[in-house]
């Protein structure tokens, strides 16, 4: 199963769509302040969240809340607005803002702000909106490749002078498998003997 969570006019065939906004058509109609989310544990293959994630004062609990309702391997596509975008900050209903580093947390050993969510994560920044406009297109093609080689260096210095339109986070869940007892060999009963 598949889930488009925040579907708004981005309605998919073959996936659940998911939004507050009944006029919109969605599958399910839910507020996603509302957690949790209307679903199972380990329900979903793939979720994507296409410039929502945004509106939302709790971020983490979302996350958390995605990472739940993944299967293990699920993989999350979440596409924010980088900071340094007049997006990010020109509109009214953004609450959030989120750089290359705001999703690398995830893959830590320990836990992080007591969340169990664990991701393997692939971050990439996105020069600029490319929807169906060549140019546009052209100009990721050859700089994307050098906002990515250091996100440091793009962060503290390049997107001060050329802001960077959006963050690419592909997120693959990660649980623990259950883990067996190991089955005690004849030899470890001989011992106990």
């Amino acid at each position: 199963m598949k889930l488009n969570l925040g579907s708004g006019e981005d309605y998919r065939l073959g996936w659940v769509n998911l939004d507050y906004n009944e006029a919109s058509g969605p599958d399910v109609v839910w507020d996603m302040t509302k957690l949790p989310l209307p679903f199972k544990d380990n329900t979903f293959d793939e979720i994507i969240m296409i410039h929502v994630l945004e509106h939302f004062y709790n971020p983490l609990e979302i996350i958390n809340e995605l990472w739940r309702i993944g299967k293990p391997g699920c993989k999350i596509t979440i596409k924010v607005p980088h900071w340094s975008c007049h997006f990010a900050y020109g509109d009214l209903t953004h609450k959030s803002y989120f750089s290359s580093r705001s999703f690398s947390h995830f893959n830590l050993e320990k836990e992080y702000y007591n969340k169990e969510a664990r991701f393997s994560a692939n971050i990439k920044l996105n020069c600029l909106n490319a929807r169906g406009r060549f140019h546009c297109q052209v100009i990721n093609a050859l700089l994307n490749p050098l906002l990515n080689l250091s996100f440091s260096f793009t962060e503290n210095l390049l997107c001060r002078i050329f802001p960077i339109y959006e963050i690419i986070n592909e997120l693959t869940v990660e649980k623990k498998e259950t883990i067996e007892p190991l089955k005690e060999s004849p030899k470890q009963n001989e011992l106990k003997s």
